[in-house]
């Protein structure tokens, strides 16, 4: 369960989840206890930085012989100083693993150093797929779709996870 503003999600959407992780990632809060640890059949691991708040915090999705700190994964990048956030094809940066993407993902998709040459402390190597522009108002938040410049929805947001999950879990 997700706990989120005083709701517990029972059934939790991705739209309810990034919208939570947003906020605590303006709060400083690095608590991730509440996030699920599974999402379409993929393990779910998120991090806000270990004792002071990331640059970057993230949402990974991977496949049980995959490690966060050893392997390739959907996830979610916040690049907080930007206010961008990216959902890309990870690369840890921490170990090579055996495989990665294949290459009609880096041959068609940009990496996050080309996406955002000024703003990259981390995960540059990484692949985009899609980028959103969080809006806060308060407690409510919006994504700005930044291919088209209009607020995305919900509906949205999960087809563009649904979408990227599908391939890597198809590789």
């Amino acid at each position: 369960r997700l706990v989120s503003r005083g709701r517990m999600f029972c059934m939790f959407s991705i739209f309810e989840i990034l919208q939570t992780f947003i906020l605590q990632a303006h709060e400083g809060n690095l608590r991730t206890s509440t996030y699920p640890k599974e999402w379409s059949h993929l393990q779910m691991k998120v991090s806000f930085g270990q004792g002071i708040l990331a640059r970057v915090p993230w949402i990974a999705l991977f496949a049980p012989e995959m490690q966060v700190s050893q392997g390739f994964y959907p996830v979610y990048l916040f690049f907080r100083a930007s206010n961008q956030l990216i959902l890309s094809y990870g690369i840890s940066e921490t170990a090579e693993y055996q495989s990665s993407w294949p290459t009609e993902v880096s041959e068609h998709n940009p990496t996050i150093r080309e996406f955002l040459p000024d703003d990259v402390p981390r995960y540059g190597d990484s692949f985009v797929f899609k980028t959103y522009t969080p809006q806060v108002e308060g407690q409510e938040v919006t994504f700005v779709l930044n291919d088209s410049g209009q607020v995305t929805t919900s509906e949205a947001i999960e087809r563009d996870l649904e979408e990227i999950t599908n391939f890597y879990k198809r590789i």
